[in-house]
């Protein structure tokens, strides 16, 4: 039977003892430099796959803030370890770095679909 590991490479860091007493990122982590994948904009999108939600998380600020509708304030509704965290590190690199999003890197494990829509909202940024 093929498993994961004919498929997939782990990073390095899944294998960091170091890391196992963190269940999940902190949103202070992102302002105060503690660990480095998640301050820095392109290591953290090189890691973190674009689902449905956060795209529309981002889709829905962008439009607010051109005027176009949306929701001035929104709730992110999942269970302990849906994302929430990670949406909120999305918005925050994405409104910064926009440019990051645009780097083939990011995209290259996107189909084409995505792809231009992750790149709408980076210029739309």
């Amino acid at each position: 039977m093929t498993g994961i590991k004919e498929f997939c490479e782990p990073w390095e860091d899944v294998f960091d003892a170091s890391l196992d007493e963190h269940l999940a990122p902190e949103l202070d982590e992102l302002l105060s430099n503690k660990r480095s994948i998640y301050i820095d904009a392109y290591e953290f999108f090189s890691r973190t796959y674009l689902t449905e939600s956060i795209l529309n998380s981002l889709k829905n600020i962008v439009n607010v803030l051109k005027g176009k509708g949306g929701n001035n304030t929104f709730t992110i509704y999942s269970l302990f370890g849906g994302g929430k965290t990670h949406t909120l590190f999305a918005i925050y690199h994405a409104i910064k770095n926009p440019e990051i999003l645009t780097h083939e890197d990011i995209l290259g494990g996107y189909d084409e679909i995505k792809k231009k829509e992750v790149k709408q909202i980076a210029e739309d940024i």
